[in-house]
């Protein structure tokens, strides 16, 4: 579990830069128009147990708390969950691995990983029969994760071998084959595939080293031009999977 340590030591690390980037108005506006409302477009959060899994410093639970859902934060990183709880003391929180979470089974409603499964790996099929086991009889778990099989991939994995705010375990998601893997123990809806130029200017601004005085200038253009070039979106020109699934 040596790699999964790595994680806890880099995200403790760059906590505060990470919430800077991820936290901030405009990737809020990514999140929302991007990622929610793709992903929980046909699921109600009304009064659903959420599980928020490798939850950062909480950029979503504003987003499940006005959606009437009631979340609990799960991340391996002390640093990111101290700075959940003093924004929101009345979250509870978990510190703990998605491969071990250590608490009783059937728990939550939904599972939710906002760019976490690939944190993982080669962990990725034990955390997803963590979630199995967290998951309430017909609970939901919800994807956004980076993808194999995409010409972004192949920039991704240069990308991640000499950016220190990566960790050397990390990989994208094969999402046929996690499909293939776990079709016994979920239903899996048709996997949607997303992403251009917003995701990369202001979702990935920490990556790319964007100054933030300078992404209020650029981040309403880039948030409009990936909306325009959603008609084109496929597996392969994508930068990243919505997928769902339902615990059979």
């Amino acid at each position: 579990m040596s790699k999964i340590s790595s994680q806890k030591d880099n995200y403790n690390k760059i906590a505060d830069l990470y919430h800077q980037h991820y936290g901030d108005e405009y990737s809020q506006k990514y999140r929302t128009e991007f990622i929610y409302n793709r992903l929980f477009k046909n699921f109600p959060l009304k009064d659903c147990c959420v599980l928020d899994a490798m939850s950062g410093s909480g950029e979503s639970i504003e987003f499940f708390l006005q959606s009437g859902a009631k979340p609990v934060s799960l991340d391996i990183a002390i640093m990111e969950l101290k700075s959940l709880k003093s924004k929101y003391p009345s979250v509870d929180v978990i510190c703990s691995s998605i491969i071990d979470v250590g608490i009783k089974s059937e728990e939550f409603d939904a599972v939710v990983l906002i760019g976490g499964l690939h944190h993982v790996h080669p962990f990725t099929n034990e955390a997803m029969r963590e979630i199995y086991r967290l998951l309430k009889p017909k609970g939901r778990v919800f994807l956004f994760e980076p993808h194999s099989g995409s010409i972004a991939d192949i920039f991704r994995k240069i990308w991640y071998r000499f950016d220190k705010y990566f960790v050397e375990n990390e990989r994208s998601i094969d999402v046929n084959k996690l499909i293939k893997d776990f079709s016994k123990l979920f239903d899996f809806e048709k996997p949607k595939y997303h992403g251009n130029v917003g995701y990369i200017f202001v979702f990935s601004s920490m990556i790319l080293r964007m100054p933030m005085k300078m992404k209020k200038f650029y981040s309403n253009f880039f948030l409009r031009l990936e909306s325009l070039l959603s008609i084109f979106e496929s597996k392969l020109v994508s930068i990243y999977v919505l997928l769902e699934a339902t615990k059979k």
